[in-house]
């Protein structure tokens, strides 16, 4: 499906291809006034036909429209002048079909191929005789001038539409930077929580058991348990202090560029998934599309073509002039060297475009002038000149050295018809070759073009997933460096110390009750203090992992998980009667979800009352917790939270006051509009 330009004037695509037809048509229309029929009405009327390839202005939007005005137009100008000049119809028709290839649909194609073939064969039967059949002829113009150009256009139609997938998916990634870091921040929680609970919350429940420290049995136990859990800490810091592992993929070392495409599409898709679902942070995504490997092919690909094609030539050239009709066998021979040398060099075409078309060209100018075929410019040897060297140079050359190729073909066309004094044809038929040089020279300008375009495309798309993979990066290490701080904090020192005191009283138990008395009392006293230092941290990344819906409809499975981690909470739900927009549900459930996390960390034992209420117009959200009844032990860092949840009211269009309560707790305090802003 072809996008139309935005842009209006010349430099548009609509304004270019109104300038291409318009050309087009007026040398159609110099060429019937010049050589058209004898009487002038027949000639206004051949003039007039032309305009017909003004049709090609169109030839995005309607391609076969186009297409088949330039079949009509071709044919009338072939019976109206017969001897006049080819180059604007082979143009017309190359573009033509070029665009079918292009921006045709699949019937629209095949309908389109079939009005231009049958328009070649045509004009092929109804011109003047070449000295060679017209079933040769039929076969070489219409791979020359339709399917050649169809095929080059469906490459650089897939290419567009690629570039475009890459620059919709660069906006993505662009769009999608905070959700996709805090996907994968979430994804990270989710990893540390299952680990925390793993380590600490089944530990500090056996230790709560025998926190009495009644008997010999509990100080035992105790002291298994906080070797155990400072064992298992050590582990978990040493693995949170570690770099965060890069899982990106290594690139293939097939097609770079394809690799290149394929990361950033698959890089456009996980910000699509994390963008439309912020519940990607469990990790679900729907993977990368293909790069069709016809759009995007490799070097070894195209020296395998040149080098398929040039064999194919080189046997057909060597096996057709030493088996020829000329008497002398050292002529054929003589003809058949010339004519391997003329196939050959296209091999590296790739490689050396200019290179390889000067050696080409040199052995067809040798060939032409011991040969003297009746028209140098038919058959298989200057095939190179006209069609392979063009579309190389076009292909593989920077602009200044593509021009430089391009001048080397036109002139080494011309130079075949000069070389060649017994020529009876190839003077008439010398400006269509030109023209299929100039259409060959563009078709590889194009494919130069696409490619650069998809390429910048990439690029762009991997340089914001390149940011954005760091920032990620940057994120999860301050996260897990926050949380090693904290454990190697809050647990270390006092699991070490619970670990000294256990041993302590178990070696005196039996021989000193007394001591074995004193140190049992500061274990019961070491081992509360970790209780009550120990749980606000596994709740507060417990509650970042909460598996519930990202809505209020999760706030209860948010409120239940809190409690079960030890944090008292109240839950008010009034949302109404009626749905809430979908971001205003997300945004009053993330609040909530920071405020109670803030409190677990900085109110330990504190009551939380959280109210969400529709009120009017709006969703009122408040989270208050009372004053700490624990002193707060594990360190508490400045962070980004009452900023983020500040962001998510504005984002709604709503507003976020926080701060200080007069009975010393803290206050959240949301509105969110339930209606866009005008």
């Amino acid at each position: 499906m072809e996008v139309l330009p935005r842009s209006s004037g010349w430099r548009s695509a609509a304004g270019r291809d109104l300038l291409l037809a318009v050309a087009l048509a007026v040398a159609m229309a110099a060429v019937a006034a010049v050589a058209g029929p004898a009487s002038a009405g027949a000639r206004v009327g051949a003039v007039v036909a032309a305009g017909g390839l003004l049709a090609l202005a169109q030839r995005r939007r309607r391609p076969l429209t186009a297409m088949t005005a330039v079949a009509v137009v071709v044919v009338v100008e072939v019976v109206a002048s017969p001897q006049g000049n080819t180059a604007p119809a082979f143009l017309a028709i190359m573009v033509g079909a070029y665009s079918l290839g292009a921006y045709a649909t699949a019937w629209s194609l095949v309908a389109g191929l079939a009005v231009a073939t049958a328009g070649v064969a045509t004009a092929q039967y109804l011109g003047p005789a070449q000295g060679y059949s017209h079933a040769s002829a039929d076969s070489f113009l219409v791979g020359l001038l339709v399917l050649a150009p169809a095929v080059v256009g469906g490459v650089m139609g897939a290419r567009k539409r690629l570039a475009l997938t890459l620059e919709e998916g660069t906006r993505r990634l662009r769009a999608a930077r905070q959700e996709r870091i805090e996907a994968a921040v979430a994804r990270e929680r989710q990893r540390i929580s299952a680990d925390l609970e793993a380590v600490l919350l089944g530990g500090l429940n056996e230790a709560r058991a025998h926190a009495s420290v009644a008997d010999l049995a509990d100080v035992r136990a105790l002291e298994r348990i906080a070797r155990d859990l400072l064992t298992r800490m050590r582990q978990l810091v040493g693995e949170l202090r570690a770099p965060h592992p890069d899982d990106r993929a290594p690139a293939q070392p097939v097609a770079e560029l394809r690799a290149q495409v394929q990361a950033a599409l698959a890089a456009a898709e996980v910000a699509e998934d994390s963008a439309t679902e912020e519940s990607a942070a469990t990790g679900a995504g729907t993977g990368a599309r293909a790069v069709g490997r016809w759009t995007l092919v490799g070097a070894a690909w195209w020296d395998t073509v040149l080098a398929a094609t040039a064999g194919l030539m080189l046997v057909e050239l060597v096996i057709t002039r030493v088996t020829g009709a000329h008497p002398d066998v050292a002529h054929r021979l003589a003809n058949a060297i010339l004519a391997a040398g003329i196939a050959a060099p296209l091999g590296w075409a790739r490689r050396r475009p200019l290179g390889s078309a000067t050696t080409s060209l040199a052995f067809a100018l040798a060939y032409m002038a011991v040969a003297a075929p009746a028209d140098p410019l038919a058959g298989v040897p200057p095939c190179g000149v006209l069609v392979v060297s063009p579309f190389m140079i076009g292909a593989a050359c920077a602009t200044r050295r593509a021009v430089a190729g391009l001048a080397l073909c036109v002139a080494g066309c011309v130079a075949l018809v000069a070389a060649d004094s017994g020529a009876t044809v190839a003077a008439s038929a010398l400006p269509g070759s030109v023209a299929v040089i100039v259409g060959c020279w563009a078709a590889g300008r194009a494919l130069r073009a696409g490619t650069a375009a998809v390429a910048a495309h990439a690029r762009a798309a991997i340089a914001v997933d390149e940011q954005h993979r760091t920032d990620t990066r940057a994120a999860l290490d301050a996260q897990r460096a926050r949380l090693a701080r904290d454990l190697h904090d809050a647990a270390g020192h006092v699991m070490t110390v619970i670990v000294l005191q256990a041993a302590a009283a178990r070696r005196v138990w039996d021989t000193d009750p007394t001591l074995a008395a004193e140190h049992a009392a500061a274990l019961r006293s070491t081992v509360a203090e970790a209780l009550d230092e120990l749980g606000p941290l596994v709740l507060s990344v417990a509650l970042a992992d909460a598996h519930a819906p990202i809505a209020l409809a999760g706030l209860p499975t948010l409120a239940s998980r809190a409690r079960s981690c030890g944090l008292r909470v109240e839950l008010n739900l009034d949302p109404g009667p009626t749905p809430l927009p979908p971001q205003v549900g997300a945004a009053a459930y993330r609040i909530v979800q920071e405020a109670l996390t803030n409190a677990a960390r900085h109110a330990p034992g504190a009551l939380v009352r959280v109210d969400v209420t529709r009120t009017g117009k709006q969703l009122a959200v408040e989270v208050r917790n009372h004053a700490a009844t624990r002193s707060v032990t594990v360190a508490t860092r400045a962070g980004h939270g009452l900023r983020g949840m500040a962001e998510r009211s504005e984002a709604c269009g709503g507003s976020l006051v926080a701060g200080p309560q007069p009975d010393g707790g803290f206050g959240v305090h949301a509105r969110l509009p339930l209606e866009a802003p005008a």
